[in-house]
């Protein structure tokens, strides 16, 4: 692999400009198909065959394989947490690039985008068929739709998933299984002097929150929960109508976060009826299920020591990311970080460009290591 490394370590400016280029491009969840045009137009002009484009804006092109080996999926999310309008232009403070989004997952786009072409100036033919995808839905109430979209398309011929995604040595190979609850509670209103005693929506949600903030969880399995958004009212002196929230639950152990969803629809319920005008609706708007692959696993494995041809150790924790679909529909998978930097879903997010030459060397190691493993 030695003529990768050198290959990767000349194209580091390319490397870089690639993921400047992909970073300026705004894409906010649910309004992906400026990021998806782009990178067709890309995966096209670099050689890739059946480059496809769904109605989600989910994009992929196949690189074939020349021996009939395993066919992999390879995905990084296009998606970003930053609303449209957000300044994306990334600027250099000298030591690092900064910019919403440029570390999670622009960097990790361009790498995947740049991958064929490294392997190819390296003169490393893979036996298998690789896709690179580039699904849509990752962050926030996306929901993990592109990936979804993608593994039911592939699903009957891939033969295992890697996700870019992550800190540089981060390996993901337990997804944690995630419940998204919108609360809604609407009542008559009113005045605050005039109709003072009225049922407020932000009064009677605000006690369902407290009550929340008070349960218990095991820390072993891990179990969390969060109230990430709270909305409503007026004005100052209206008894609110209406007011929502959004609540996030947590878990690396299904059966615990079906518990915790229970207690926290107890709550609800009860609240609900001590305010006899109160109309409550609660919608499920996050199902991320759960899943893993033991670490002995050729994934788990080979990721291990693409990072410790390197000179770096891998640390493998749960998360919830891409990785979450195929681990639940058994198909092995694993996420894997590509760069270093900081201020994730910040508007001062930052990226060190010096990580992007060994992210993308370990990257590529990944793969040949996994598919000739796979192979046999």
């Amino acid at each position: 692999m030695e003529r990768l490394n050198q290959v990767v370590q000349s194209a580091a400016d390319e490397l870089l400009q690639e993921t400047l280029a992909v970073t300026r491009i705004p894409s906010p969840t649910f309004a992906e198909a400026e990021r998806a045009a782009y990178l067709a137009k890309r995966l096209k002009a670099l050689g890739l065959q059946d480059v496809g484009h769904d109605d989600l804006h989910n994009v992929w092109g196949r690189l074939p394989g020349t021996e009939g080996g395993p066919t992999l999926l390879l995905a990084a999310h296009t998606d970003t947490v930053f609303p449209a309008g957000t300044d994306v232009e990334p600027r250099f403070d000298g030591r690092f690039w900064r910019a919403p989004g440029i570390r999670d997952n622009s960097a990790s786009v361009a790498l995947t985008l740049l991958l064929p072409t490294m392997l190819d100036r390296a003169g490393i033919r893979l036996p298998g068929d690789l896709i690179l995808s580039f699904p849509v839905g990752e962050e926030g109430l996306g929901d993990l739709r592109g990936i979804r979209a993608l593994v039911r398309r592939f699903q009957d011929e891939i033969a295992a998933v890697c996700v870019v995604d992550g800190n540089l040595a981060n390996l993901c190979h337990a997804g944690i299984s995630v419940r998204r609850l919108e609360v809604t509670g609407r009542t008559r209103g009113g005045h605050s002097w005039g109709n003072f005693g009225t049922t407020s929506a932000i009064h009677a949600l605000a006690r369902m929150v407290a009550r929340i903030s008070r349960l218990e969880v095991p820390n072993h399995p891990k179990t969390t929960y969060n109230v990430g958004t709270f909305q409503g009212g007026t004005t100052v002196n209206t008894v609110a109508a209406e007011a929502s929230m959004l609540i996030d639950l947590r878990s690396v152990d299904a059966s615990a976060l079906a518990d915790l969803e229970r207690q926290v629809r107890t709550i609800l319920a009860a609240e609900a009826r001590a305010f006899a005008d109160l109309d409550l609706a609660v919608k499920v708007v996050g199902d991320r299920p759960g899943g893993h692959i033991d670490s002995a696993h050729p994934v788990v494995q080979c990721a291990m020591a693409a990072y410790r041809r390197l000179g770096l150790e891998a640390r493998l924790h749960p998360g919830s990311t891409d990785a979450n679909i195929p681990l639940s529909l058994g198909i092995p998978a694993c996420s894997f970080g590509v760069t270093t930097g900081g201020g994730v879903h910040t508007l001062d997010e930052y990226l060190d460009p010096t990580s992007l030459v060994p992210g993308m060397a370990a990257l590529a190691t990944w793969v040949f290591l996994l598919m000739a493993d796979l192979r046999i």
